[in-house]
């Protein structure tokens, strides 16, 4: 189940004072959760094949169930002439890749008793600014 991948984020007090400031906003209390990678559950032959690429390479390798996934992106033609130019300048090789986040069930309530906030448009907005600058998962609860 993902929903056991989120625990309760240590907070740095920037990120503490801005989860204050929108609980005041809202007028419900926020939550915020980090998620947490689990070790994957490779077949044996996929074990296998880790053990071949570690003793290939000479490294050690962990294998994680993945949070989210990425494909490589087919950026349109003014978009690839744009990568371009940006790796002319910075000297470097760039590959676009597009984001896929995995479906996730998050927890309805941390506590019996407490729901989710209605939040307006704009509240989900601020909200998921702060996730994006963050990294963190933050669900609203009414008091």
């Amino acid at each position: 189940m993902i929903a056991s991948r989120l625990s309760p984020a240590r907070l740095n007090s920037t990120t503490e004072q801005k989860l204050h400031a929108l609980e005041a906003r809202f007028g419900c209390w926020i939550v915020a959760y980090e998620q947490q990678a689990q070790l994957a559950n490779l077949s044996p032959e996929g074990h296998a094949r880790v053990q071949k690429l570690e003793h290939d390479l000479g490294i050690s390798l962990v294998a994680y169930d993945p949070i989210s996934r990425y494909q490589l992106a087919k950026p349109s033609p003014q978009q690839l002439d744009r990568i371009n130019t940006v790796e002319r300048e910075v000297g470097l090789v760039l590959v676009a890749y597009h984001h896929e986040q995995i479906s996730q069930q998050l927890p309805a309530t941390t506590t019996p008793g407490q729901q989710l906030a209605k939040l307006a448009d704009d509240q989900y907005d601020s909200l998921h600014q702060i996730e994006e600058e963050t990294g963190l998962v933050l669900m609203a609860y009414s008091h």
